[in-house]
């Protein structure tokens, strides 16, 4: 019997969350088990693309020409990672994590993945969000510099998904469930604040007033998240110090030389690219791409530095890749969303809400959102984002 397309999808989110929590888990299971689930979730993300793909044939995703040139893209920077000598391990991961960029592209064009992710999303997102906070020490609130050390920090990269959906669904969800979908945002942004993450944030912060805004005064149906947005506002002034958060925000002399000069991704990306030279400042280094750069601040003063095969902002990552040529692609599509949102789509309309979601994306994609192999549900959702460009 062919299972259904739920069941499909319950399994490659149940691989990816393994994936992407694995190293918070490895004591209990064999040393390549993680190894085995990073390669096995691409698999099952094919084989659901092929099940909607069957069960759905009005939304044929394959005849989009954006499609089309990302595969085409992506056989060309694994021809040049190999031709460039990269580490074939690398080229690998690297191609796992852009086929399911691709992938994830394919599904996000079916209305009817989306309406099949709203469940899966809120629980996971809801589920690491809680596992997060329970295998964190509070001690993180004083000593930030213990974050990489706790076993709940390996939850974060799975709190993407319930923002995602939310702006999916904004206008014509039921009022409970744009309103429950705001409830584990905020739970989200609780965890990014205890764990003193700065661009991510703000970056969930203004996610949560633009779903606000739109949910509450744009289609005029309830004021429930306003009064939510007051209560958890009121709560994390009256019991919460934000004072490890905001010295993060602060160098020497202000916030603005934190954001502009002290800024670890700009030097981050300014140091990586003196290294290329024009051809790859073009089409990049192609699948294994790699150069030589610190990990912080700490390092420029030390004189440390080290072998990195992935930058911390996407738009870095995309340049260290495939050049200007991949960023360019990957961040027009953003715009456009941006802008059918405001003078094309129905408000009733997938699209819609994720053209809002798709600006915030591009604005916090020059200081973080890299996409990995370790972390396939940022990957996914930067693939649904740039799915929308073709549906109308």
């Amino acid at each position: 019997m062919i299972m259904q397309p739920r069941l499909y999808l319950y399994l490659f989110l149940g691989v990816a969350w393994l994936a992407s929590i694995f190293a918070a888990v490895q004591e209990f299971f064999p040393e390549r088990f993680g190894l085995l689930l990073t390669i096995t979730y691409p698999f099952l993300l094919t084989l659901l693309v092929l099940v909607y793909r069957k069960n759905y044939r009005t939304e044929n995703c394959h005849s989009s020409c954006y499609f089309k040139f990302g595969v085409g893209y992506f056989v060309a920077l694994t021809c040049l990672g190999l031709i460039n000598g990269n580490a074939l391990r690398v080229i690998s991961f690297d191609a796992i994590t852009y086929w399911t960029l691709l992938m994830a592209f394919a599904l996000g064009r079916y209305d009817q993945f989306w309406v099949a992710l709203r469940s899966p999303a809120i629980v996971i997102s809801t589920v690491s969000a809680l596992c997060a906070i329970a295998f964190t020490d509070p001690a993180i609130i004083e000593n930030r510099g213990i974050i990489n050390t706790q076993i709940g920090s390996h939850f974060e990269s799975s709190l993407v998904l319930a923002p995602l959906l939310a702006f999916g669904f904004v206008c014509d969800a039921k009022p409970f469930r744009i309103t429950l979908f705001i409830v584990v945002c905020f739970l989200c942004e609780f965890v990014y604040i205890y764990f003193g993450r700065r661009g991510v944030s703000v970056e969930c912060a203004l996610q949560i007033l633009v779903l606000i805004f739109l949910s509450s005064f744009v289609t005029r149906r309830q004021l429930i998240p306003s009064l939510l947005l007051i209560l958890f506002i009121v709560g994390l002034a009256k019991y919460y110090s934000f004072e490890p958060l905001t010295s993060r925000f602060q160098s020497s002399s202000s916030v603005m030389e934190t954001i502009t000069v002290d800024n670890e991704r700009i030097i981050e990306l300014t140091d990586m690219i003196s290294q290329f030279n024009t051809p790859e400042i073009i089409y990049g280094r192609g699948f294994g791409g790699s150069y030589i750069g610190t990990l912080g601040i700490e390092d420029l003063i030390t004189g440390d530095v080290y072998g990195r095969i992935v930058c911390h902002s996407s738009v870095a990552n995309a340049i260290l890749k495939g050049g200007c040529l991949l960023c360019l692609t990957m961040t027009y599509p953003l715009w456009l969303l941006f802008y059918r949102s405001i003078f094309q789509h129905k408000r009733e309309s997938i699209s819609y809400g994720i053209g809002f979601a798709s600006i915030i994306f591009f604005i916090f994609s020059l200081s973080g959102g890299g996409i990995t192999y370790s972390t396939p549900f940022q990957t996914l959702a930067v693939g649904l984002i740039l799915s929308r460009i073709q549906v109308k």
